[in-house]
């Protein structure tokens, strides 16, 4: 008897360790898929933006330059986005500008919600995504606001959020009323 108490605690002892082995290795599998799955949207930036950066660099020259004395980014104008946002199809350079941002934040929309997700390695995407992004919001923030304000929603909310996370801005809401 005390020869089978002996064989079961051992028994306990390896089913122990080896769910502790299984729990390892499953934990490295995951770590790796998030690596993977944050290489795999560092690796799609460019030929999934490269059309809509260069339609509105091509509609707004130098919307990405910086004025080298102030370091600020040029803009969207409130007045620029609203004109864009309302445009028809007859004025096809406009419209046809609307959807390239519109593509551009929904894939940085894509982006924001791996991160804020986790669903890559948010390291990985921190070094490849921080400062384009927050550029990029910058840049197109006038659109996003206009946006806003028309359908009564932030339509890229997700991007919106990993910006003020990543900049550290306070997002105040209104105390409830009712």
């Amino acid at each position: 008897m005390n020869y089978l108490c002996n064989i079961l605690d051992f028994a306990g002892i390896f089913a122990g360790i080896g769910a502790i082995a299984v729990f390892i290795s499953l934990k490295a599998n995951h770590d790796w898929n998030r690596r993977k799955a944050a290489l795999e949207l560092v690796s799609s930036w460019s030929s999934t933006t490269l059309e809509h950066r260069k339609a509105i660099e091509k509609a707004l020259p130098g919307i990405f330059d910086s004025d080298n004395r102030s370091q600020e980014v040029v803009e969207i104008s409130m007045k620029r986005a609203t004109e864009i946002y309302l445009c028809t199809h007859e004025a096809v350079e406009d419209w046809e500008l609307r959807f390239h941002i519109v593509e551009l934040l929904n894939y940085f929309e894509r982006l924001s919600l791996a991160y804020l997700h986790k669903v890559g390695d948010n390291k990985i995407l921190d070094i490849a995504f921080k400062s384009p992004l927050i550029r990029w919001h910058k840049i197109l923030n006038p659109y996003i606001n206009i946006v806003l304000e028309r359908r009564g929603y932030d339509a890229w909310s997700p991007f919106t959020d990993l910006v003020n996370h990543w900049t550290k801005v306070k997002v105040k809401f209104r105390i409830p009323t009712a």
